[in-house]
């Protein structure tokens, strides 16, 4: 039984297959710009490969808010209003296929694979997204359960607009798209986010600064989350996993400047086992 897991990202789309609990493929590609293009992009691709026709399982993570199969909700990728359930059962004659929020799967993926009850994955991209799970189950009550993304880390009169058209939002801060906005705003450059860690790497003032933002913010986020649900396992996962040795000592300086005593010390930030591939990976557990 193969088993397919697509991560649909604001910038790439992720593919994996899995046989017997082990992924023996993957690769990427960029998102289309264009709505009505993603889907049968994502078929065309599935198609090409190689016993494609074995596949018996879809997996769909979704940067976003699903009800009834259709994306409701997506303030990074435009794909709302999308029924990717219905086009896969079309296209491959299966109905084996869950559709759902990408942190939330990459919760569960990561809960799985190191067999861990309490956590939050924190999911860093192009957006913000997080999964939570207590108790060993996933706490996802309307499908809204985990977009901590859009809590409100800044009130000041210049906070940023965010991609849900609030202000202040997490998301604003903590996420690869707008740390690509405010080096670029400055500079007047095009750079993407691991040229702006190159330049961090290299003491570049401006990369240090925009880094210490978006790590204060993150720790801000973190204290709340664990406030409120009294979690001590935050996972970052994501794109800017792969770069999270370099920032998560600025996250727990920020988290312990902003943590309530009792709780400050018992709380465990790190890279997620899976990085960036845990979406994916729920493919092989669902």
């Amino acid at each position: 039984m193969i088993k397919c897991g697509i991560d649909i990202g604001g910038t790439n789309i992720k593919f994996g297959f899995f046989n017997d609990k082990k992924l023996f493929y993957s690769f990427f590609i960029k998102t289309p710009k264009e709505k009505d293009k993603i889907i049968g992009e994502i078929i065309k691709e599935i198609k090409n490969k190689k016993n494609y026709e074995l596949i018996e399982k879809f997996v769909v993570c979704i940067p976003g808010v699903v009800k009834d199969d259709i994306v409701i909700y997506a303030p990074n990728t435009n794909i709302v209003g999308l029924n990717f359930f219905k086009a896969l059962k079309e296209a491959f004659g299966i109905d084996n296929i869950i559709i759902e929020n990408d942190a939330n799967l990459a919760a569960l993926a990561e809960a799985n694979e190191t067999k861990t009850k309490d956590l939050c994955m924190i999911t860093l991209g192009t957006g913000l997204g997080a999964g939570i799970i207590l108790d060993g189950k996933l706490y996802n009550k309307n499908g809204f359960a985990g977009e901590v993304g859009h809590i409100k880390v800044e009130f000041g009169p210049h906070a940023r607009r965010c991609g849900c058209g609030r202000y202040g939002c997490a998301e604003a801060y903590c996420s690869a798209k707008n740390m690509v906005i405010e080096y670029n705003k400055k500079h007047k450059t095009e750079l993407n986010s691991k040229e702006i860690f190159d330049l961090y790497d290299k003491n570049d003032p401006d990369a240090i600064k925009c880094i210490e933002h978006f790590a204060r913010y993150l720790g801000i986020l973190i204290s709340d989350i664990n406030q409120v649900l009294a979690i001590n396992d935050f996972r970052i996962g994501g794109g800017l996993s792969l770069r999270a040795d370099t920032f998560i000592p600025l996250v727990e300086k920020y988290f312990k400047m902003n943590a309530i005593d009792g709780l400050r010390d018992t709380c465990k930030i790190s890279k997620a086992y899976l990085e960036n591939k845990a979406g994916i990976y729920a493919a092989m557990y669902l």
